[in-house]
């Protein structure tokens, strides 16, 4: 049988004893992560009338979100959740805070990570992304 992304999230859910306070705590992370991340390159938009636009913070990310405010939000599919433990985990945040761009998601996660060897000075980092039903792909790449 195969399952969309969200749906194998929520067998792991269940299958694992995931509780929402966990999930939560996760998404905390990601957003204060993500708050601190720097990825966002501005862009000028040339409009016909007017001062053009500069897109330069990303709107989506929530820095002042709180557990309360979390606790109040309905579930995107039964309950969805993972836990946060390893704090080597998306260290700027992940699609949870930053988003999911329908097929730029292997070029972020790639740039993110080439970045982050750069601002760490480390060797390796270890990319690894859902593909959608079920599949997923993972990557290593290393500082030269």
């Amino acid at each position: 049988m195969i399952n969309p992304a969200g749906e194998t999230a929520e067998d792991f859910v269940e299958r694992y004893g995931i509780t929402r306070e966990v999930k939560d705590k996760f998404a905390l992370g990601s957003q204060r992560k993500a708050a601190l991340a720097k990825e966002i390159v501005p862009v000028e938009i040339t409009v016909k009338k007017g001062d053009n636009i500069v897109f330069s913070n990303d709107e989506f990310v929530k820095p002042s979100t709180t557990n309360e405010i979390l606790a109040k939000l309905k579930p995107a599919f039964r309950e969805l959740g993972l836990d946060d433990c390893d704090t080597r985990s998306n260290p700027n945040g992940g699609a949870i805070a930053i988003g999911h761009p329908l097929g730029m998601s292997g070029a972020r996660l790639l740039l993110t990570a080439m970045k982050e060897l750069e601002v760490k000075n480390k060797e390796f980092a270890l990319c690894t992304m859902c593909v959608g039903v079920g599949q997923g792909m993972a990557t290593i790449i290393k500082r030269v």
